[in-house]
């Protein structure tokens, strides 16, 4: 039977989607800045941080109003409280993103070393691996879950020849 605020629910969904998808564009487009030594581009970036920012804030206060007014049973309150911690990961992948374009911005103004191979591969692996665990939690994937965290060993390893 369905519940009459499945609508709620879905906007909430939306929200936390357009949250994830706005953090992995972020992200991409810091890298693309680093790579291209793109100062414009990183600009970019840094100013839209405020945007994914106020993403979370609104996630958590629709949140908080549907646990308040709506009493949700098991399955919606766990769609609620892991949302939030979601939106919270999400919040700190673009604050990373931003980081980044400082550093593009920061680095553009040195001459290169070498040519920026690994660190795009290992950005869209991550990219690729976020896009993925946003899909596995709001389809509820248990199987296409665990092959994510398998995947994070080899950004573990790309990040490990970095220092090498």
């Amino acid at each position: 039977m369905k519940r009459f605020f499945d609508a709620e629910l879905e906007s909430f969904r939306s929200h936390l989607i357009l949250m994830g998808e706005k953090a992995m564009e972020q992200v991409r487009r810091a890298l693309q800045a680093l790579v291209e030594r793109d100062i414009s581009l990183a600009d970019q970036v840094i100013a839209a941080d405020d945007e994914i920012d106020k993403l979370e804030i609104g996630i958590d206060n629709d949140a908080i109003q549907y646990m308040n007014l709506r009493a949700p049973i098991a399955t919606e309150l766990r769609l609620v409280i892991v949302g939030m911690k979601a939106s919270h990961d999400l919040e700190r992948v673009g604050d990373e993103a931003t980081n980044i374009a400082r550093r593009a911005v920061h680095l553009s103004a040195e001459p290169p070393l070498k040519p920026y191979v690994d660190i795009p591969r290992m950005g869209e692996i991550a990219i690729e691996m976020l896009r993925d665990s946003l899909d596995c939690f709001l389809n509820g994937d248990a199987k296409k879950a665990l092959a994510v965290v398998q995947r994070d060993n080899e950004v573990d390893a790309i990040n490990k020849q970095l220092y090498l």
